[in-house]
């Protein structure tokens, strides 16, 4: 059996967290500003970045440095948790002792040349 690890597309970026400032102090001027915290957000899970942008701009109005540590912890988070899913991505395996496996490189470019592709066989 034969492994393939399905890798990102090199256009696609993968950045780490840079959130690991201590929370006690990002209201202070030798931290980043609420715009640089913004910027940060693309590391997130997607399905939360909505809800930490509208708090994080909540922030920027009422400044309070306890819930801005809150709110550094979940963002921290929840980078963890896509590190953790990029991480746990499985590794594509293809059975040699199928007929379908040695014909795959063909199949690929097939799919390359055509939008749809109808592959018949038989089973023994």
């Amino acid at each position: 059996m034969q492994a393939i690890r399905h890798d990102p597309p090199q256009s696609a970026t993968i950045r780490t967290c840079h959130l690991k400032k201590d929370p006690a102090r990002l209201m202070t001027d030798e931290s980043p500003s609420i715009d640089q915290l913004l910027k940060n957000l693309d590391q997130a899970m997607i399905s939360e970045r909505h809800r930490l942008r509208r708090q994080l701009h909540d922030l920027r109005k009422k400044p309070d440095e306890a819930k801005l540590a809150q709110w550094v912890a979940r963002v921290q988070a929840s980078c963890a948790q896509v590190t953790a899913r990029r991480e746990s991505v499985p590794t594509i395996r293809y059975d040699d002792n199928l007929p379908i496996a040695a014909k795959r490189d063909e199949i690929k470019e097939a799919l390359l040349k055509h939008q749809v592709l109808i592959i018949a066989g038989e089973t023994v």
